[in-house]
């Protein structure tokens, strides 16, 4: 089984995009105002979406998004000032 697509929700379409393009190297399809598709290397589509217009997205308290370390952004905070998904703390490498 193969994961073909995914939809987030988020504050800032344009500036999700951004942090995608960077820190994912997901490439944008289109940006059409609440909505975003985009694309990586191995075929998986991510849309991001703010249909609702919403100022403030927000998701369960046990929602997270897990990154690899080689990825993992030195600050997420500087790079998602709206409250964006954030990358969560690796916390299985050996220390």
């Amino acid at each position: 089984m193969r994961l073909n697509h995914i939809d987030i929700a988020v504050n800032d379409v344009s500036a999700a995009r951004a942090f995608l393009e960077t820190y994912f190297d997901l490439h944008c399809i289109t940006e059409r105002g609440t909505v975003a598709i985009m694309r990586d290397d191995a075929d998986v589509i991510v849309a991001l979406s703010n249909f609702g217009h919403a100022k403030e997205v927000t998701y369960p308290k046990g929602f997270s998004l897990q990154t690899s370390p080689d990825r993992r952004p030195t600050s997420p905070a500087k790079l998602l000032p709206t409250g964006n998904v954030t990358p969560k703390e690796d916390t299985t490498q050996a220390r």
